[in-house]
């Protein structure tokens, strides 16, 4: 499969009468995404836009984008494979979208180009429109439905189309508008990674998140998100960035595996997992969700398991196990010592109900204060069990 993404800047070159020099506006295509499963579905970008220097003004706005029709299909807009929301109001400017087919905010030009047209309306006594920032801002987002994963987007502005259709204010003389249009930076990638197979299931009483791939390109990571509802909001729980087990092979045309152990599902609980893989450029592509019941077993003797991730930063989780007692709970303390054996932090100290435990350290001592990187030891005792692990704090 390929990936659907592009970025492609426009500049509007407006030369100024009565200022006595040029300015640009620049148009960009950014903040590519792709979602709803795998394969993907939808494919979703932000037209930005910015002044190249400060007080450069703009009023209406006719923008007309190109795109691969054997990726999104034809007439996007009459078939509502289209839709089109305005973005947040740049400071001191208000403007809106105007119609577009079946309510999509967007009309087809011809069936492989759609137009957005932005409407000015004056803020207060102004007597041009409102300048743009220097610095890009969301104009409107437009998300595509995919047709065929396998092509590639092919977006770009035509600049053909857009030339004398950009207002510096509200009026429609030849001087009103911007006289020449320049499109560069045309950019196509393929999609990251071709997954093979995604998976939430129980292994040795724990929650495991696996999945593998059949090939990947410029693939950064991956990043696991999780749920207690399918249609619900998913938190991050575990990226690349912090965990060696999630960092991608780049590129790759052979099969790779890859898990993740949620060391903090608690029992009874049924959960809903997504991984999104991340590219070179930061774009993520999301998969699944999943789903799978935390189990209610309990174990049958007292455990330390390995922290995990380790090594760490700047966080770490350890997963401890208790067993049921005639008292019905056992007193349990988790201390944490440097190399040198003196004590760093308590990280449990108390009584415990039988099950599966975690407990999280934040790398920071009884005091609050984040410790140095370097070798610790977490020891655990309950009754006459003891164990220790070895725990390494990078940073």
């Amino acid at each position: 499969m390929k990936k659907i993404v592009t970025k492609v800047i426009l500049l509007l070159t407006l030369f100024l009468s009565s200022a006595g020099f040029s300015q640009e506006i620049i148009f960009t295509l950014a903040n590519p995404t792709l979602s709803g499963g795998s394969p993907p579905t939808t494919f979703e970008f932000d037209v930005m836009i910015q002044g190249d220097v400060s007080g450069t003004f703009y009023g209406d706005l006719l923008i007309y984008i190109d795109y691969n029709t054997a990726a999104f299909g034809t007439e996007v807009a009459a078939n509502s494979n289209i839709n089109i929301t305005a973005g947040g109001q740049i400071d001191g400017f208000i403007y809106s979208l105007v119609g577009g087919v079946n309510g999509t905010g967007a009309n087809d030009n011809d069936e492989n180009t759609f137009s957005v047209a932005i409407d000015y309306a004056l803020d207060g006594n102004t007597a041009f429109a409102n300048p743009l920032p220097t610095s890009p801002v969301q104009l409107f987002k437009v998300s595509l439905t995919i047709d065929d994963d396998s092509q590639t987007s092919g977006l770009t502005f035509n600049g053909g189309l857009m030339s004398g259709q950009q207002y510096q204010a509200t009026g429609t003389l030849p001087e009103d508008r911007y006289p020449s249009v320049d499109t560069s930076d045309d950019l196509d990638s393929a999609l990251p990674v071709e997954l093979n197979v995604l998976e939430a299931l129980v292994q040795d009483a724990q929650v495991v998140v696996q999945w593998s791939t059949q090939s990947e390109v410029n693939n950064l990571g991956f990043e696991v998100y999780r749920s207690t509802e399918e249609n619900g909001l998913f938190d991050l729980i575990s990226s690349y960035e912090n965990n060696s087990d999630l960092e991608g092979s780049g590129n790759s045309n052979t099969l790779r595996e890859y898990s993740y152990v949620d060391a903090q599902a608690a029992g009874g609980t049924t959960y809903w997992y997504q991984i999104a893989d991340v590219d070179f450029d930061g774009i993520r592509t999301f998969h699944g969700p999943v789903s799978v019941d935390a189990p209610e077993l309990l174990p049958d003797v007292f455990s330390l398991h390995q922290n995990y991730p380790n090594p760490f930063n700047p966080s770490t989780t350890v997963r401890y196990d208790v067993p049921s007692n005639l008292d019905g709970r056992s007193r349990v303390s988790l201390v944490i010592y440097n190399s040198l054996g003196m004590k760093v932090k308590t990280l449990y100290n108390g009584y415990k109900a039988p099950g599966f435990h975690t407990e999280v350290w934040d790398g920071t001592n009884d005091n609050g204060v984040r410790t140095a990187s370097g070798i610790y030891f977490l020891r655990m005792v309950a009754d006459r069990f003891v164990s220790t692990k070895k725990m390494i704090l990078l940073k």
